[in-house]
């Protein structure tokens, strides 16, 4: 199957993962079918949905970016230019796992094709801008909380997630963001 760059850049912000759903006293907390160990097994073979994406496969993945020489400007994904001062001389640079929940909502209905998944089996999920150490904001699926449970300013992990489409799961990996600590329960 081959993608091109917007189809691929659409399905990383879009693409629900098959979720169980379970309660945390008056918190609805979402958590992916697959556990940690489902998750390393599997990423041992997996690859990033796009080469310029992720590093540090599978154990200490991370986001890839270009930094440009000129300006200092960071951009995700991985560009050709800067946007900033229209230079051409950018480097590819790790971005990190790590960073701070910037601004937050809740895709409540089935994107758009090029959706990969069963429209009929959508459930809604948290979607997200995450700021990183470098200041460049990544906008990607939230992991690990409720729908209304998120807090700007939280701490965010980057996890490995595969890509699940309507005929099952494939070799490739995207990511998400995990909240690094829960906000609720017994308050």
């Amino acid at each position: 199957m081959t993608w091109s760059r917007c189809q691929i850049r659409r399905f990383v912000r879009m693409t629900p993962l098959n979720w169980s759903t379970a309660t945390c006293n008056t918190v609805r907390v979402e958590k992916p079918l697959l556990t940690p160990t489902d998750r390393q097994v599997l990423s041992e073979d997996m690859k990033p949905i796009d080469p310029g994406l992720l590093t540090g496969l599978p154990s200490k993945p991370s986001l890839l970016g270009s930094r440009c020489t000129a300006c200092g400007e960071h951009f995700f994904p991985v560009q050709k230019g800067c946007a900033n001062c229209s230079s051409d001389d950018l480097q590819t640079v790790d971005l990190g796992s790590r960073g701070t929940l910037w601004t937050w909502t809740v895709q409540r209905f089935a994107p758009k094709p090029p959706y990969l998944g069963d429209p009929n089996s959508f459930e809604a999920y948290g979607v997200g801008y995450v700021e990183m150490p470098s200041g460049v904001k990544v906008e990607s699926r939230l992991l690990g909380l409720g729908e209304d449970d998120w807090t700007i300013g939280m701490a965010m992990q980057l996890e490995l997630e595969p890509v699940v489409v309507q005929g099952g799961a494939t070799d490739l990996v995207t990511y998400a963001f995990r909240a690094l600590r829960k906000e609720c329960c017994n308050d």
